[in-house]
C-alpha cells in the first residue's frame, strides 16, 4: 500500500500533490499503526466477527499465563520430549492461545491424580484431554469435546484369552490413579479387581511383571510406551466395546472460573477444519492410509481434496445424530468405516435441516449428505451410492386415535412429514386429500403429533421409535407401513456432488469393500435390533440385486439322513430346520433352491466340490473344506451331546469316558473336533446316527457324539427306550450354510439372508423340530434297578427255604410294590417340586419362587454392593376381555403374554406371574436405565403382538432399583406405585419409582 501511494505522489498533478500530503500523513502515522498492528496480533484471532465481548477482552488482556497441565508420558496427545511439551493436545491448545490471545505456560511432572488436586485447589487453570464424569462436574467447567480416542485392552502374550472386559471379572486390571475409568469400573464391573498406580508406563511394567492380568488404555499411548521402554510380552488383547470408555477429550477448568471457561469454547469455534486436520496429519490421531488400490487420477484428487464435507442431522438416531457436541450412530461410523479404506477425512456439518443441506450440496458448499434416498428430482446436482442402510418407514400417531393401523385411515388427515424427504412427493401423489405439512427436523415433527397440532407423522419406523424413548413421548404409539411397496422402505446411500464423479466412484467402489463382519460389528454396536428393530430385509447392492435377478436358481446338497436338522423324505423333497430356512432366505431373495438327491452326506459333499450343486445346507467349517467352500455366518448351533444306555452313570465331561468307545458319524466334523482336542480318545466311525445308535445297544460302543437334538429325535422317532442322553460336551455344533467359493456374489447374497433372519424366526423353526430331553446327575431309574435287583436276589435264597416260601411269596409282592410306589414317589416329588414354584396357568414361575429370587438377589446386593430392578407389569383392561369373551379367552391372554415376555427378556432375569394380570420381572445387575429400556422394550413388543379375540392389548409397567437395607415389601411396593401411575397416567407406559431418580 505504501509503495503504491509513493509512485502515485511522482505524477505531475493536484491529485499527485493530495497524494504525497497523504502519504506525508501516512509515514507520520506509521508507527502507530505498526504499535495497532503488533497489539492487534498478540490477540489474534479478535475480529470484527471475534465472538469475544468486551468484558471477554477485558479478562484475557489481564489474565497472567495460564498454568496448563502437561503429562510426562501419554503420546501421541500430550508428553515430554526433552523438556519440551509436545502432542496433539499442545498444538491444539496452542492453537487455542493464538485464537484467544491468552497466554499459556505448561506444567509438567506430577501425576493425574496430583493434577486432579491441583485442579480443584486452583493451582492450576486448564486440565487438557480430561473426561467428563459425573464426579468431576461437581468441581469442574468442561469444554465441548475436540478429540475422542478408544480404548483397549493389554495383556501378557502368555496369559489367559481375553476378547473384551467381560472377560476380566475375577483379574486384576492395573489404570493410573484418578483416570476416568477407576470410576467406570468401580461402578460398573465391580468384580474386577483394581490396581492402581501412578501412570501408563506402571501400568504396562506391572502387567509386564505379574502384578496385574491387564490394563486398559489408548493404541496409541501404549504402542509408544511399549517401543520406549522395550517391553516385549505385552499384547493388545481387545477393544473395549463398552462406549462409556471411550475417551472423549475436553478441556476443563475449576467450576469457579466459568468466564475462562467460556473464553475457551468461543476459541474453539474459531478454529478451522483445515487447522485441525494439520493437527491430526502431525500427530497420527486417524489412520488415514488407504486400503483400496487407487488410480492415478484418485491420488491425485484426494491429494487436492484431503477433506470432505459432509451432512449428518442431529436427531436421526440411531443412525445419525448429535451426543454430547459430536456426530454419531450408525451411518456415521459407517461412513468413517469407507473413509478409513479410501483414505480421506471426513467432516460432518450438523444442526442444519435437510433441506438446507441439499441447498448446500446444489451451491457446492458440501461434499455429500449421509443417508439420503434417491431420487430423479436430485439427479441435477447429486449422484448417489449404492445404498448400505434399508431402513423402512413409520407412522406415529396418539395413543388415543382409535382406528388407525395403515395409510388409508389417514387419507384426509393432518400429517407431519420432514423437510427435504421424499416421503411428502409420494403422499401428496397417493392421497391427494391429506393435509401434509413439513418440519425441520424428526423430533419437532414427533412433538408436533404428541401436542395434537398435527394427527399423525410418517418418517423411518426406527427413528421414530429412538426419538419417542429418547426424549419420552409416552403420549405416542408407531406402527410400520406395510402394504405400500413405495412407502414402506427406503434404501439410503450417499449423495455426492455431481461434480465430483471421482469422489462418487470411491465411495461406490468402498462400499463393495465392506465385509459382511464389517457390518455385523456396527449392527452389534448399534444394537439396532433393540433401537428400532431389524433393519427391514436385507440391503443389497446395485450388483448383488442384478445377480438375483438373472440368477433364478440355487441347487443345494443336504445332509440326507441328519433329522431333526434336514432329511431327504420318501417324496424326494427336503424335510427339517433346513426346509423351514430355506423357504425363508427363497422368499428374501426371491429365487428358487433346487434339491439335488444324494444318499449320503460324503456324496452331498463330493457333489460340492465338484460343483454339481451350489449350496450344502448345513455344515461345519473345517480348514479342508475352505479349500472349496465358503461359509456363511451360523445359523444353527446346539450343544454336542453323549448318548448311551440308560444303565449307564451321568456323563459330567468327555474327559471322564476317554478310554472308551465313542462313536461318530464318518465325514462330521466332530470326530476332527473330538480328536484335536482329545488324541488318546478311542473313536469308532460309524455309518449314520441310527447305525451309531444301534451299536451302542449292542454295547459295539460305549456310547455315541452328535448334536442334541439329532440324537433327541432320533430317540424318540426311531423308539430307542433303552437309549438316553447321560450328557453334554464342552463343543458346540455351529453350522452355517456351505457356498461354492468360486461364486463371491453368491456368497455374499446367501450370507446378508442368513444374518438377516431374526431371532423370532429362528425360534419359531426350532420350537417347532427340538423335543430334547436329558437325564439327571441322580439316575432314579438306575437305583430303582438296583433295588429290584437285590430284590430278586433276596427272594431268590428265601425261596430256598420252602418253609417260608408262601411268606417270603408276599414279602416279593410287596417290596415290589413298595419299590413301584418308591419310583412313583420320587417322580410325583420332582414334578410337584416343579409345580410348586411354577405357575400352572403360564407355565412362568410363581409368587413363591420370586420371592425366594428376591431373598437370593437381596442378599448378594448386601453381599457385594451390587444392585438390581424389578419390572412389574399389568395387563391394561383386563377385566373388559374376561367380559366380553370369557374367561377361556382371558386364560389365553395370559399364556400369550407370558410367552411374549419370555422372548424380550435376557437370560439372567426371572418372570414370574406375580398374581391375576400382574407379572413380575427381576433383572440382576442391572440400573435404572437398562431396567426402564428394557421394560420399553417389552411394552413395545406386547401393544405390537396379535392376542387371540382381543387382538392388540397394551400394559403398564412399573419399574424400582433396589436401594440399600431396602426391604423386599418396600422394594415391590414401589414399583407396584409406579405401576399405578402409569395407569394413572393413560395406560400403555413405563413409569419409574421416584425413589429411584
Amino acid at each position: 500500500m505504501l509503495r503504491g501511494a509513493l509512485q502515485d505522489a511522482e505524477r505531475p498533478s493536484s491529485i499527485g500533490r493530495l497524494r504525497r500530503l497523504l502519504c506525508a500523513l501516512l509515514l507520520l502515522c506509521l508507527p502507530t499503526l505498526c504499535l495497532s498492528q503488533a497489539a492487534s496480533e498478540s490477540g489474534s484471532g479478535v475480529t470484527d466477527s471475534s465472538p469475544f465481548s468486551s468484558d471477554d477482552l477485558a479478562f484475557i488482556a489481564a489474565q497472567p499465563a495460564l498454568r496448563v497441565h502437561n503429562e510426562t508420558d501419554w503420546p501421541p496427545f500430550n508428553f515430554s520430549q526433552n523438556g519440551r511439551p509436545e502432542g496433539y493436545s499442545i498444538d491444539y491448545m496452542n492453537l487455542l492461545a493464538e485464537k484467544t490471545g491468552l497466554r499459556v505456560e505448561y506444567v509438567t511432572g506430577p501425576s493425574w491424580d496430583e493434577f486432579m488436586q491441583m485442579i480443584h485447589a486452583k493451582k492450576i487453570d486448564v486440565m487438557l484431554n480430561i473426561v467428563s464424569t459425573e464426579a468431576r462436574r461437581e468441581f469442574l467447567a468442561f469444554t465441548d469435546a475436540y478429540l475422542i480416542a478408544a480404548a483397549s485392552i493389554y495383556t501378557r502374550k502368555d496369559g489367559a484369552v481375553v476378547k473384551g472386559i467381560d472377560d476380566l471379572r475375577g483379574k486384576t486390571v492395573v489404570i493410573p490413579k484418578g483416570f476416568f475409568w477407576q470410576e467406570l469400573l468401580e461402578r460398573y464391573y465391580p468384580d474386577i479387581k483394581l490396581l492402581l498406580v501412578r501412570d501408563s508406563l506402571e501400568c504396562l511394567e506391572a502387567v509386564a511383571f505379574g502384578r496385574a492380568d491387564a490394563t486398559v488404555g489408548m493404541v496409541g499411548v501404549l504402542d509408544y510406551l511399549l517401543q520406549k521402554n522395550f517391553i516385549p510380552n505385552l499384547v493388545l488383547a481387545a477393544q473395549v466395546r463398552d462406549e462409556r470408555f471411550s475417551s472423549i477429550m475436553r478441556l476443563a477448568v475449576n467450576k469457579e472460573n466459568q468466564r475462562l471457561r467460556d473464553i475457551l469454547q468461543k476459541g474453539m469455534t474459531l478454529i478451522t477444519e483445515e487447522e485441525l486436520v494439520a493437527i491430526q496429519r502431525r500427530w497420527g490421531a486417524r489412520d488415514t492410509v488407504p486400503r483400496m488400490e487407487l488410480s492415478q487420477e484418485e491420488r491425485l484428487f484426494l491429494r487436492e481434496n484431503p477433506v470432505i464435507r459432509a451432512h449428518v442431522e442431529q436427531d436421526y438416531s440411531p443412525f445419525l445424530y448429535l451426543k454430547e457436541g459430536r456426530v454419531t450412530g450408525y451411518a456415521v461410523d459407517y461412513a468413517n468405516l469407507l473413509a478409513d479404506k479410501i483414505g480421506i477425512e471426513i467432516h460432518y456439518d450438523v444442526g442444519q435441516s435437510r433441506e438446507v443441506a441439499i441447498a448446500q450440496l446444489k451451491a457446492r458448499r458440501i461434499e455429500l449428505i449421509v443417508a439420503m434416498a434417491g431420487g430423479e428430482q436430485h439427479s441435477a446436482y447429486a449422484r448417489f451410492t449404492q445404498p448400505f442402510l434399508s431402513t423402512y418407514t413409520g407412522v406415529a400417531i396418539r395413543k388415543e386415535l382409535q382406528g388407525v393401523s395403515g395409510l388409508d385411515a389417514l387419507r384426509t388427515m393432518r400429517v407431519a412429514t420432514i423437510k427435504g424427504y421424499r416421503y411428502a412427493s409420494l403422499l401428496k401423489l397417493r392421497f391427494p386429500k391429506m393435509q401434509l405439512k413439513a418440519y425441520d427436523n424428526h423430533l419437532i415433527a414427533l412433538e408436533a403429533v404428541a401436542s395434537g397440532e398435527v394427527d399423525a407423522a410418517i418418517m423411518s419406523h426406527p427413528v421414530m421409535r429412538s426419538l419417542i424413548q429418547q426424549n419420552f413421548l409416552s403420549d405416542l404409539k408407531t406402527f410400520p407401513v406395510q402394504n405400500d411397496n413405495a412407502l414402506k422402505r427406503s434404501d439410503e446411500g450417499l449423495a455426492v456432488r455431481s461434480d465430483r464423479p471421482i469422489l462418487h466412484e470411491l465411495l461406490d467402489r468402498a462400499i463393495t469393500q465392506v465385509t459382511q463382519d464389517e457390518v455385523d460389528r456396527l449392527k452389534r454396536k448399534w444394537n439396532l435390533e433393540l433401537q428400532g428393530g431389524n433393519l427391514s430385509d436385507v440391503a443389497f447392492s446395485d450388483r448383488e440385486r442384478a445377480y438375483l435377478k438373472q440368477r433364478k436358481l440355487i441347487r443345494m446338497c443336504v445332509t440326507p439322513n441328519w433329522m431333526p436338522y434336514e432329511a431327504i423324505n420318501k417324496q424326494g423333497r427336503l424335510v427339517g430346520m433346513t426346509a423351514d430356512f430355506v423357504a425363508l432366505l427363497e422368499a428374501r431373495l426371491d429365487t428358487r433352491w433346487e434339491l439335488v438327491p444324494t444318499a449320503t452326506w460324503d456324496e452331498s459333499l463330493a457333489n460340492a466340490k465338484a460343483r454339481n450343486c451350489d449350496v450344502l445346507t448345513l455344515a461345519a467349517q473345517t480348514p479342508a473344506r475352505e479349500a472349496f467352500l465358503r461359509f456363511t455366518a451360523p445359523y444353527i448351533n446346539f450343544p454336542s451331546v453323549i448318548a448311551t444306555r440308560t444303565e449307564e452313570l451321568f456323563v459330567e465331561n468327555i474327559a471322564q469316558v476317554k478310554d472308551r468307545r465313542l462313536g461318530v458319524v464318518k465325514g462330521y466334523a466332530i470326530g476332527k473336533t473330538l480328536r484335536q482336542r482329545y488324541p488318546d480318545l478311542n473313536l469308532v466311525e460309524v455309518d449314520s446316527i441310527q447305525d451309531g445308535l444301534e451299536r451302542v445297544r449292542s454295547k459295539a460302543i460305549y456310547g455315541f457324539v452328535d448334536s442334541a437334538p439329532t440324537i433327541g429325535y432320533a430317540i424318540r422317532e426311531l423308539g430307542y427306550p433303552d437309549i438316553k442322553i447321560a450328557g453334554k460336551t464342552e463343543f458346540i455344533r455351529e453350522l452355517s450354510m456351505a457356498v461354492r467359493n468360486d461364486d463371491s456374489l453368491l456368497y455374499s447374497v446367501i450370507d446378508k439372508a442368513v444374518r438377516a433372519t431374526t431371532v423370532e424366526e429362528r425360534q419359531k423353526i426350532y420350537s417347532k423340530w427340538i423335543s430334547v430331553e436329558y437325564v439327571s446327575s441322580v439316575n432314579y431309574l438306575l437305583i430303582g434297578q438296583i433295588l429290584l435287583g437285590v430284590l430278586l436276589v433276596l427272594a431268590f435264597f428265601i425261596y430256598q427255604n420252602r418253609r417260608l416260601a408262601r411268606f417270603n411269596r408276599d414279602i416279593q409282592m410287596a417290596n415290589a410294590e413298595a419299590a413301584k410306589k418308591n419310583q412313583l414317589l420320587l417322580e410325583k416329588t420332582k414334578e410337584l417340586e416343579q409345580l410348586s414354584i411354577t405357575d400352572r396357568l403360564t407355565q412362568v414361575y410363581n409368587r413363591i419362587w420370586l420371592e425366594e429370587v428376591f431373598s437370593q438377589e437381596i442378599r448378594r446386593a448386601q453381599r457385594y454392593g451390587l444392585s438390581f430392578s424389578v419390572i412389574m407389569l399389568d395387563i391394561d383392561d383386563f377385566k373388559r376381555i374376561n367380559d366380553q369373551f370369557g374367561h377361556p379367552v382371558g386364560d389365553k391372554v395370559l399364556v400369550e403374554i407370558s410367552r411374549v415376555l419370555k422372548t424380550g427378556i435376557r437370560a439372567t432375569d426371572t418372570l414370574g406371574r406375580w398374581g391375576g394380570e400382574e407379572f413380575l420381572i427381576i433383572c440382576p445387575e442391572t440400573d435404572v436405565e437398562g431396567a426402564f429400556q428394557l421394560a420399553q422394550s417389552l411394552r413395545e413388543r406386547v401393544s405390537i403382538h396379535s392376542f387371540p379375540a382381543a387382538e392388540q392389548l397394551t400394559a403398564s409397567f412399573g419399574v424400582a432399583v433396589y436401594q440399600s437395607g431396602e426391604r423386599e415389601n418396600d422394594l415391590v411396593r414401589r414399583a407396584d406405585e409406579a405401576l399405578y401411575r402409569a395407569k394413572s397416567a393413560g395406560k400403555n407406559r413405563v413409569e419409574v419409582s421416584v425413589g429411584t431418580v
